[in-house]
């Protein structure tokens, strides 16, 4: 009887530590509830809400109520159904460098919770309106033998392809839209009508 009280208290313990589930009591799960939170909260450094402009996904980055130097991504909104407002899908944590963070996210969605965790580089712009993400680039490179050419010749293999893209260099990231950079509500990224 004491181990099955023993290992019912550790699966109890798993359940609750669940990639996904929200690390805040609370969590908004709309723009304006997230809005008032930050309002409630205050917004410093990466606190506020921010959006992927290229995968149509709006998130809230908060301060870790448990963990010091440590930020919760969180879903607000998406146009990726998998993906729930108040769903938990990343964490940021300071780096020794300042503006520089280890940023953590998860890759896919497997029944119903944020599955396979990735980690990438992160770096604040100088006027805090965005993040800057980095990923891991790995280059494949396919040779042949370079001893007796003549001999391999026909079973030589060698593939090689540059590419030079421009698009390669256009950044990755976020960008904040919540609080706004002066105040009243405005975009650095869109213009204002009068």
């Amino acid at each position: 009887m004491r181990q099955l009280i023993i290992i019912f208290v550790i699966s109890l313990c798993c359940i609750s530590i669940r990639p996904g589930m929200a690390a805040l009591k609370d969590v908004p799960i709309d723009m304006q509830a997230a809005i008032d939170y930050i309002d409630a909260y205050g917004a410093g450094g990466l606190d506020g809400i921010w959006e992927y402009p290229g995968d149509g996904i709006i998130v809230m980055i908060t301060a870790d109520q448990r963990e010091r130097y440590r930020y919760n991504v969180t879903v607000i909104e998406s146009d990726d159904v998998r993906l729930k407002p108040g769903m938990l899908i990343g964490t940021l944590t300071e780096s020794a460098q300042n503006g520089k963070y280890r940023l953590s996210l998860y890759t896919s969605v497997k029944h119903g919770l944020p599955a396979r965790l990735s980690d990438c580089l992160a770096t604040l712009s100088k006027d805090n309106q965005s993040l800057i993400v980095e990923s891991l680039k790995v280059k494949v490179r396919v040779g042949g033998s370079t001893i007796l050419p003549v001999f391999w010749n026909k079973l030589r293999l060698s593939l090689r392809i540059n590419v030079n893209n421009p698009l390669d260099k256009l950044p990755d990231g976020m960008r904040r839209i919540y609080p706004a950079y002066d105040g009243n509500g405005s975009s650095p990224y869109k213009p204002r009508t009068l």
